[in-house]
């Protein structure tokens, strides 16, 4: 009996291992070890370990575009390396695994790479990469700086991190709310001076 549930409980795990999603999520080219764009500030600073690239999906593009990312379904994040003798700033690399059901969200969604760093942020959406259902595998990679269109970010800017000059793409201030407010106020104030004027 004992043996039997040892057998059941490592074809289970072997089973919840063979039925999930797995993405290769990096701003590099893993298979290569080349198309390295690093991702850098809007000041071209670099981004270290505590910037974070969450992959996941954004239900609306337009508010993406102002600043807004209320909208975002997380599948996986990971940090930025912290620059060290082995590791260079402004790169991120994982392999993110999770499930990705019958009637899932994700099926069919578009993949986004959502990178986030101090008060400055970079949107990158794929041109032709979609989540799929697990059944029973599903595999891919995302490189989040190659075939994708930028939503929020995404300048073009040559930096050095060790490998000589190179393309990298910027992130971008994201507004704050004080930001959207003033402008409110300033339209308002407008549409009231205009108002009176006829």
């Amino acid at each position: 009996m004992k043996k039997t549930l040892v057998n059941l409980a490592t074809s289970l795990v072997a089973a919840a291992t063979l039925s999930a999603a797995t993405i290769g999520f990096s701003n590099f080219n893993t298979i290569t070890s080349g198309d390295l764009v690093p991702i850098v500030t809007s000041t071209d600073g670099f981004i270290n370990g505590s910037g974070v690239a969450s992959l996941g999906y954004f239900t609306d593009d337009v508010a993406v575009g102002s600043g807004d990312f209320s909208s975002f379904v997380e599948f996986g994040s990971v940090n930025f390396a912290t620059p060290s003798a082995f590791s260079n700033p402004s790169v991120f690399n994982a392999s993110l695994s999770g499930d990705i059901l019958p009637g899932s969200s994700f099926i069919g969604k578009s993949m986004y790479a959502y990178i986030t760093f101090s008060s400055e942020a970079l949107v990158a959406k794929s041109n032709n990469l979609t989540f799929e259902e697990d059944s029973p595998l599903f595999t891919e990679e995302f490189i989040a700086t190659q075939d994708v269109t930028y939503l929020f970010g995404g300048a073009s800017t040559t930096v050095d991190i060790g490998f000589g000059t190179q393309s990298a793409i910027q992130t971008s201030p994201v507004p704050e709310p004080s930001t959207y407010a003033a402008l409110s106020g300033l339209l308002a104030l407008v549409y009231v001076i205009v108002r009176r004027r006829r």
